[in-house]
C-alpha cells in the first residue's frame, strides 16, 4: 500500500521532528552495527579457518535475542521505556569500545571476541522489544505504516552504506579495531535522542503488572491471536533457510572466491543497495499484489540466490546476485512487520514484538549452526544448495499460514462499562469469574456460536485464562458465556485493552440476539482469597 505524503503533514510537527530525530540516529547506529558486524566476521576468518568456529559469530549475535526475547518483552511494557533503552545502549557502546581496544592491543582471541559480542547482544536482546514500541509511540496509529517504510529504508542504506566502509576500513588499517570503535561512537546519536526524548506516560488508578503476570499475558496475547501466529511461522521459516547466506558468505568470499574483506563488504554493500532501491517498487507493487502473492516471490528469489552463491564465482555477476538478495530480503522482512505490527495493540505491542524477536532470531541462531555443520562437514557450496531446497519447500506453509486478512483496527475502545459493585475489592482478589447470558434468536444459533468462537479469541487474548460457552437445557434460548481472569486488576485492565476490531466481534453477537437486546453481565470473585472488603 502507497504511503501519501500528506498522511504525515497532518502529524503535529513535535511528533514529526522527534521521528525523524530518531530515524537519523538510528541510521548512524545501524551504519555502525554493520561496520562491526564486517570487522567481526572478518577478524574471526584472520584468528581461525573452521566454517563452524565462523558461523559462531552469528550464533553469539543472535541467540540472546531468542533467550531474552520474552523477559525482555516484558520489562519493555512495564518499565519506563527511555531509561531502559538508554541503559543498554550505553553498555552496548563501552563494550564496543573495549572490543576494539582489544583487538588493536593484540589481546583478542576466538572465545574473548565470542564472549564481548555475546554481552553486547545481551543489552541489544534487552533493549529490543522496547525499541519496537517507540516509532508507534512517536508516530500514531495513522502514520505507522509510513514510518515503518522509512525506517525499512533507513535500515537498507545503512546496509548498503555499513558493510562496504566496514570492508575499506577493515582493509585499509589490515585489523578490526578501528572498525569496533567506529561503532561505539554511533551509539553517541541514540544515546543524545534518549537523554532529550520526552515522552507521554499515561497514569493507571490500577498496580503496575507484575513481571512474570506480565509475560504470562504476553504469551496467552500471541496464543490467541492467529494472524500474529502466521506471521511468526512464517518469518520463522523463512529466517532458518536465508540465513545461510549470512552465516556462509565470509566463508565463501575467502576460501571460494579468495578475496578479501573489501569484497566482503562490496557484496554485503550491493545487498543493501538492492534493498534500497527495492522500497519505491514494493510500495508500488502493493496496490496490485496480495501480501501472499508477493512473499513467495520474494521466496523463490531468495532461493535462487543461495543456488547461484553455491555455484556462480565470477564476482561481478555474484554483485548483481547479490542486489537480488537484497530485494527479495526487504521484500520479506518488511511485508513481515508489517503484518506483525498492524496486528498488535498498543498495550501488548512490546511483549507480542519480543515473541517475533524470538522467532526471527532463535532461526537465526538454529540457522547459524545448521549452516556451519554442514559447510565443516560438506563444504559450504552444498550447504548453500541444502537452504535453497529448504527455502523453496516453506512455500508449502502458505495455505495453511496465509496473511492476506482483513485489516484489525487496533485504536483502543473503551466500550466495557466499568463493573457495579456494593463494595471495593483489592486488586490481588481473585482469580474472578465473569458470567454473561445471552438470549439467542433461535434462528441465529448456528451464527452465534461461530461468533463466539471469535469473541473467545478476544476474551483470551486480552487477559482471561479459561472460557466456556453453556446452553440452559431447560430453556434452548439462554447461552452463558463464562471466563476467568487471574485477578481483579487484571480483570479491570481487561477493560482497558479492548480494540475497535474487538468491539465488531461483539457487534456481531448482539445481531444474534432475541430483540438485539443486552446480555446481562456478573462479577463473581473467589470467596477464599481474602479478597479485602473495605
Amino acid at each position: 500500500m502507497s504511503e501519501r505524503p500528506q498522511q504525515i503533514s497532518s502529524s503535529r510537527p513535535s511528533k514529526l521532528s522527534a521521528f525523524y530525530g530518531l530515524w537519523t540516529a538510528n541510521v548512524l547506529s545501524t551504519t555502525g552495527g554493520y561496520i562491526n558486524d564486517v570487522g567481526a566476521a572478518w577478524l574471526m576468518t584472520s584468528l581461525s579457518t573452521s566454517p563452524l568456529l565462523i558461523s559462531l559469530i552469528q550464533v553469539v549475535s543472535n541467540a540472546p535475542f531468542f533467550l531474552l526475547a520474552l523477559p525482555a518483552g516484558a520489562l519493555g511494557d512495564i518499565l519506563d521505556k527511555r531509561k531502559l533503552l538508554l541503559v543498554t545502549q550505553i553498555a552496548m557502546m563501552l563494550l564496543s569500545a573495549l572490543l576494539g581496544a582489544l583487538t588493536m592491543l593484540g589481546l583478542i582471541t576466538p572465545l574473548t571476541l565470542l564472549l564481548v559480542l555475546f554481552a553486547t547482544e545481551v543489552f541489544d536482546a534487552l533493549a529490543g522489544p522496547a525499541w519496537q514500541t517507540v516509532t508507534p509511540e512517536i508516530v500514531g496509529p495513522k502514520n505507522l505504516r509510513f514510518a515503518i517504510t522509512l525506517s525499512t529504508v533507513g535500515i537498507n542504506v545503512a546496509r548498503a552504506v555499513g558493510p562496504a566502509l566496514g570492508g575499506a576500513l577493515v582493509a585499509i588499517t589490515s585489523t578490526s579495531g578501528p572498525a569496533f570503535l567506529v561503532d561505539s561512537a554511533s551509539f553517541i546519536g541514540v544515546i543524545a535522542f534518549l537523554w532529550r526524548w520526552r515522552r507521554r506516560t499515561e497514569q493507571s488508578v490500577l498496580p503496575a503488572e507484575r513481571f512474570i503476570g506480565a509475560m504470562r499475558v504476553g504469551f496467552r496475547f500471541v496464543r490467541y491471536a492467529p494472524r500474529f501466529r502466521a506471521t511468526l511461522v512464517r518469518i520463522g521459516a523463512y529466517v532458518l533457510f536465508s540465513s545461510a547466506l549470512a552465516t556462509l558468505l565470509p566463508v565463501i568470499v575467502r576460501s571460494q572466491l579468495h578475496r578479501g574483506p573489501s569484497s566482503y563488504g562490496v557484496l554485503l554493500g550491493f545487498m543493501g543497495a538492492g534493498a534500497v532501491t527495492a522500497v519505491p517498487v514494493l510500495q508500488a507493487t502493493r496496490r496490485v499484489m496480495k501480501v501472499d502473492v508477493l512473499l513467495p516471490i520474494a521466496t523463490a528469489m531468495s532461493a535462487v540466490v543461495q543456488l547461484a552463491l553455491a555455484e556462480v564465482r565470477a564476482f561481478p555477476i555474484l554483485c548483481g546476485v547479490m542486489v537480488i538478495a537484497g530485494v527479495a530480503s526487504v521484500t520479506v522482512m518488511s511485508s513481515a512487520n508489517n503484518a506483525a505490527q498492524s496486528a498488535l495493540p498498543a498495550w501488548v505491542r512490546a511483549r507480542a514484538m519480543s515473541a517475533y524477536l524470538m522467532v526471527f532470531f532463535g532461526a537465526m541462531t538454529i540457522g547459524g549452526i545448521v549452516w556451519g555443520i554442514l559447510a565443516t562437514r560438506f563444504g559450504p557450496p552444498l550447504a548453500m544448495t541444502v537452504s535453497a531446497c529448504g527455502m523453496l519447500a516453506t512455500l508449502l506453509l502458505i495455505p495453511r499460514f496465509h496473511l492476506a486478512e482483513l485489516e484489525l483496527d487496533v485504536t483502543p475502545s473503551f466500550y466495557w462499562p466499568a463493573p457495579i459493585g456494593t463494595h471495593e475489592l483489592s486488586g490481588d482478589g481473585g482469580p474472578v469469574l465473569v458470567t454473561v447470558e445471552y438470549r439467542v434468536d433461535p434462528q441465529h444459533v448456528d451464527p452465534f456460536v461461530k461468533a463466539m468462537q471469535r469473541l473467545r479469541l478476544q476474551r483470551m487474548r486480552t487477559g482471561a485464562f479459561q472460557w466456556g460457552l453453556y446452553n440452559d437445557t431447560s430453556d434452548p434460548e439462554r447461552f452463558v458465556e463464562v471466563f476467568l481472569s487471574e485477578s481483579w486488576a487484571e480483570h479491570l485492565r481487561q477493560h482497558g485493552r479492548l480494540t475497535v476490531s474487538d468491539r465488531e466481534f461483539e457487534d456481531a453477537v448482539a445481531r444474534c440476539l432475541v430483540g438485539h437486546e443486552k446480555p446481562v453481565v456478573r462479577h463473581l470473585i473467589y470467596a477464599d482469597t481474602g479478597a479485602a472488603i473495605k
